[in-house]
């Protein structure tokens, strides 16, 4: 579903509908200036969402036995030992409850950390008892993601990546195990066997296509020439549903010359693209940036084959031949197959005219393309085709009795006149 142009995803759990969408672009065109950056259902009973309003957080959370209400502008922050605040904005208000348990934070008058426990006073001393309440809520708000820009950054100085990945799997939501992973995308320290491990992680880890999405795309091709780390990555890209999020994330690895194993794991997942437009966009740029051998022409054209769309499937072929690429003999049937799949005349007649146009070796195949084109309905199109076709081929016998014949089944006597004077 899609609204605004936005891709919409719905998960229902229980009776409860969920709504997880591209945040950053649903809410600018929904909520004008709201930037949203969460919206995560949470297993069968709750919800989880983050969002930023031109710096003014927000954080809710929500489960049978939880409840969190969050706001704030600036970061949050906790103690080394992560069970008090190392700081907490002056226009914060937490609102933290949890089995019959609620805690309030705030400042008082002097910018103070002031906690409101089960209903009491205010207080900025607490009891050893009051001190567990407190550390009991931060380990929860650090699961949900609340102070991660300060803690991921904590975590790699003392353990590097591998403490990294590691507290990934405690992280509650997709959100905030992307905000860990994209953080470790962004030093200049990792190594293959880190992005392998990363991209093993986004794969198993994380469940919306979104989020994946965005961290795949991070990936430079300064780690995808690994070959460990390219199988991992597209192993990653083929889990992801989405048609948008999956073409786009697979482009992150086209900017590299792909080997063969490669070449065919990509095709193989642009063949899992329900969109003829995203289908299309992959294909046009794998055989953009990459040379095409015999094994990879026909894994093209069978691609291509499985496009619906006239347009986006001829766009493809043309491309195919506007890189001079000679159609191997034992594909040039499949090739004709393929164009013959078009519906329109006119952008079958294009990819014809493409394929007349690349290099033909024998005459059976002149022959074969000639008769491809006799099949066309319109006989502008049709007596175009021809005429190019016939500046083109050879002179033998057999190929000018197939170019007749194709030629007497226009109608037009004026598109007929002009197609037998061009034959040499």
């Amino acid at each position: 579903m899609y609204i605004f142009g936005i891709p919409l995803a719905i998960k229902k759990h229980n009776h409860t509908k969920y709504f997880v969408m591209n945040r950053k672009l649903m809410l600018a065109a929904v909520l004008s200036l709201s930037l949203a950056i969460g919206g995560y259902s949470q297993g069968n009973h709750g919800s989880y969402s983050v969002s930023n309003n031109n710096g003014h957080s927000s954080v809710s959370v929500n489960d049978d036995d939880l409840n969190i209400k969050l706001s704030y502008s600036g970061e949050i922050s906790f103690t080394s030992d992560e069970k008090s605040f190392q700081s907490f904005p002056s226009d914060g208000f937490l609102r933290y409850q949890k089995n019959g348990t609620t805690l309030i934070v705030t400042l008082d008058a002097s910018g103070r950390i002031a906690y409101e426990i089960n209903g009491g006073d205010k207080k900025t001393t607490l009891t050893e008892e009051e001190k567990a309440i407190l550390a009991s809520a931060i380990r929860v708000m650090i699961d949900y993601g609340i102070g991660a820009k300060d803690r991921v950054a904590h975590l790699y100085q003392q353990g590097g990546t591998r403490a990294v990945i590691a507290e990934v799997k405690n992280m509650k939501t997709d959100y905030v195990r992307g905000q860990y992973l994209q953080f470790l995308l962004g030093t200049s320290s990792l190594t293959a066997a880190d992005m392998t491990d990363i991209a093993g992680e986004v794969e198993s880890l994380i469940s919306s296509d979104y989020e994946k999405g965005r961290l795949l795309e991070a990936f430079s091709s300064k780690y995808l020439g690994n070959a460990a780390t390219a199988k991992a990555f597209l192993e990653a890209v083929k889990t992801i549903h989405s048609d948008y999020e999956k073409a786009k994330a697979l482009k992150a690895i086209l900017h590299q010359e792909l080997t063969d194993e490669e070449f065919t794991a990509v095709i193989d997942i642009i063949n899992t693209i329900g969109s003829d437009y995203e289908k299309a966009g992959v294909l046009k740029e794998v055989i953009e940036g990459n040379k095409i051998s015999e094994s990879r022409f026909a894994q093209l054209i069978h691609a291509s084959s499985k496009i619906s769309s006239d347009y986006e499937k001829s766009e493809v072929l043309k491309k195919v031949f506007s890189r001079d690429i000679k159609i191997p003999p034992a594909a040039f049937g499949e090739t004709l197959e393929a164009a013959a799949t078009i519906n329109s005349d006119y952008e079958k007649a294009g990819v014809l005219k493409k394929i007349a146009g690349s290099e033909i070796t024998t005459d059976a195949a002149w022959i074969s393309l000639i008769e491809a084109t006799g099949k066309l309905g319109a006989d502008f199109e049709k007596g175009e085709t021809l005429r190019f076709i016939a500046a083109k081929m050879p002179a033998s016998t057999s190929v000018k009795e197939a170019f007749n014949k194709a030629a007497r089944t226009i109608s037009s006597d004026f598109e007929y006149g002009k197609t037998i004077r061009a034959l040499r």
